[in-house]
């Protein structure tokens, strides 16, 4: 179900050049070598961001 917030952003970031980018990058392909890229990655007693993974 669409919110008022979602069809407004929707609205507003149709022509948006980063996210029509970003639907075709294949990210399957760049996600082994993007792992390990952060400190939290490989240990996380590191502390640091933790690494966004959009699947989960």
């Amino acid at each position: 179900m669409a919110t008022f917030f979602t069809l407004g952003a929707q609205e507003k970031l149709k022509d948006n050049k980063l996210l029509k980018l970003a639907l075709l990058i294949n990210w399957e392909a760049l996600r082994k070598h993007l792992h390990g890229i952060h400190r939290n990655d490989t240990a996380p007693s590191l502390g640091g961001q933790r690494p966004y993974d959009p699947r989960c």
